[in-house]
């Protein structure tokens, strides 16, 4: 490892095997765009997964402490990973990204940054999750959830919190030319405005919208003509 560019592949949540299904050819188009390719299993998912529970359900469906538990425990892990990558002599480190992983990723990248290391080459944001509380406090769907966020006197904690970790609220930890985003214009769980105001805090330009939605990203070929479009891209300035 070390010989050719790494790229590390961060799943959103609730990856599952019907998934990687799904996912195997953006892994397979990764390796002939001239990538090593490792994948990241997030905490509670695929084996990770607690003792009955299906992929990515423990996250939201129990207890707060595991739900806080799985960010703190991907952060985490993430930054152990970039660090081990490289540590084995891995010069040329970029990410793709999906929903949860890139929130997951970008603020491994800024304690990395914070410390000194080396985070990342590029990444490729691909329907990023930017703002937890969009998700948990403005989506209608939820609020049997926040009702009961309500009742056991956490909601305004935890809206802090996920203040804390919005991504346009810290600076940026790589260059706004090293990192692209490949968003859907239908998606109701990482939203346009949060995501917008990312883009402008950050500067980000490289932004590709697609007919999709959130749950229906993987289907048909429009996304892998894009990844491996994007791919190309930063395997060429890489090489430059």
């Amino acid at each position: 490892m070390g010989e050719r560019p790494v790229l590390l592949w961060v799943p959103g949540l609730a990856v599952s095997e019907l998934a990687l299904v799904l996912l195997r050819p953006l892994l397979h188009d990764a390796i002939d765009a001239g990538f090593d390719v490792v994948f990241f299993v997030p905490p509670y998912h695929l084996e990770r997964s607690p003792a009955g529970f299906a992929s990515g359900d423990a996250v939201l469906a129990t207890e707060l402490s595991d739900h806080l538990g799985v960010i703190q425990q991907g952060v985490a892990d993430l930054r152990e990973t970039i660090r081990l990558l490289r540590a084995k002599n891995v010069k040329q480190l970029g990410v793709f990204g999906g929903s949860l992983g890139v929130n997951l990723v970008l603020n491994a990248a800024r304690f990395e940054s914070a410390a000194g290391q080396p985070p990342l080459d590029f990444l490729i944001a691909m329907i990023p999750l930017v703002d937890w509380s969009a998700l948990l406090f403005d989506r209608p769907e939820l609020e049997p959830v926040r009702a009961q966020l309500a009742s056991a006197g956490v909601a305004d904690r935890l809206r802090t919190l996920y203040s804390n970790l919005e991504l346009s609220q810290f600076p940026a930890p790589l260059p706004a030319q090293s990192i692209s985003v490949i968003a859907a214009a239908h998606d109701q769980v990482t939203p346009a405005a949060p995501r917008e105001r990312w883009q402008r805090a950050w500067g980000i330009e490289r932004v590709t919208i697609l007919e999709r939605g959130h749950g229906t990203m993987l289907l048909g070929s429009t996304l892998r003509e894009e990844a491996r479009r994007r791919l190309e891209e930063e395997r060429g300035r890489l090489e430059r």
